[in-house]
């Protein structure tokens, strides 16, 4: 049985990306939530978000959430207002392991495409 804390992570992992498609910042148009991270005490969230485009982009991308990031935390109270008395502290992080893991298929490719030619 999944503990409460996994529950509100996924319940804030779809909330976070719905909020995220309405933000009108062209910095956060490619931007996605790959995962919610919560403490078990549900006062701090951690939510690992990635998107296309070079080191410029990533960071750009990070300053907008952290300036977001009071809007968004006021529309994860409006739409959580029952399931939780208080919404958690957010803290985005770049993350790229999406991105790396489809640099390493492309490597893996050219490889492959070197064995049949050879």
């Amino acid at each position: 049985m999944p503990h409460r804390s996994d529950k509100v992570a996924a319940q804030l992992h779809e909330e976070l990306s719905a909020i995220l498609r309405t933000l009108a910042d062209p910095r956060l148009a490619q931007a996605s939530i790959v995962e919610v991270d919560l403490s078990p005490d549900l006062q701090n969230a951690k939510i690992r978000v990635s998107t296309l485009g070079g080191d410029a982009e990533h960071k750009a991308m990070i300053e907008a959430l952290q300036r977001a990031r009071g809007h968004v935390r006021h529309e994860l109270a409006q739409r959580l207002r029952n399931n939780l008395r208080r919404v958690p502290e957010l803290r985005f992080i770049d993350d790229r392991n999406t991105e790396y893991a489809v640099h390493i298929g492309a490597l893996i490719e050219t490889i492959k495409e070197g064995e049949h030619e050879g």
